[in-house]
């Protein structure tokens, strides 16, 4: 549901907001690409602030979460903005995703790195910012951010759960996609990256449905798979492909 969850093109980022990610307060979230030419500090993989290739494509960003007291009286910390392109649905169940890795410069580490979704917009330039955030005691990269609904009601689970079946899973090469439709029913079955990046697309009609689902060419993580009725999304299942 983000524009661009990996951060790729030169218009990716910009720090105030007229990009699809930008500084949600004072602090100097960096946009590390490899469209910065022969700057070093912001290249990929080799930066100011570490080594570190992207997940996906050749962009990511980085930003500062501690800085010790002594630069600000209550230490200091970044953070990055940005907008969904839908609004999200009171009762709907969303499935939230990115990537984090502490760069070479930082000093501590966090297990506490989480994502705030407001109704309306989070930015306050007002925090002072500061200019030297690389020496920051803990910085990390981030990519691939992704919000995707993952909604299934309670009485269509239990209604299904005897007509759907996806094996294997983990899979490497191929998983299967087994389907039950009622008599006149029609739908399809999606498959998408962690992205929100439709894969594939099939149709599915009434009475029993295969569906193969090729893996040899998608790299390991996460995906997900859809299914829809009538144009009703009634299953939602997530597809680990190893390698």
């Amino acid at each position: 549901m983000f524009k661009n969850g990996t951060f790729n093109g030169t218009a990716a980022f910009t720090a105030t907001g007229s990009g699809s990610w930008y500084w949600a307060t004072g602090g100097s979230v960096d946009y590390v690409n490899n469209y910065c030419g022969d700057l070093f500090f912001y290249s990929v993989p080799a930066n100011a602030y570490g080594f570190q290739y992207a997940r996906t494509g050749s962009a990511y960003c980085g930003f500062g979460l501690y800085l010790a007291p002594i630069f600000q009286p209550n230490g200091y910390r970044e953070y990055l903005g940005g907008q969904l392109l839908d609004t999200l649905k009171q009762g709907h169940t969303y499935c939230i995703s990115f990537y984090v890795v502490k760069a070479d410069s930082g000093k501590y580490y966090t297990s506490d790195i989480g994502m705030y979704l407001s109704p309306d917009s989070s930015v306050d330039y007002s925090t002072n910012q500061i200019n030297n955030a690389f020496t920051a005691d803990s910085y990390y990269y981030i990519d691939d951010v992704s919000v995707i609904d993952c909604t299934v009601g309670i009485n269509e689970i239990e209604n299904l759960k005897d007509k759907i079946n996806l094996m294997p899973n983990p899979a490497k090469d191929e998983s299967v996609y087994r389907i039950i439709l009622n008599k006149n029913e029609t739908g399809q079955v999606i498959l998408y990256s962690k992205l929100g990046v439709k894969i594939l697309n099939k149709q599915l009609a009434e009475g029993n449905n295969t569906i193969v689902i090729p893996l040899s060419e998608l790299g390991a993580g996460v995906y997900f798979v859809q299914s829809f009725i009538r144009g009703k999304n009634i299953d939602n299942r997530k597809l680990v492909v190893v390698k």
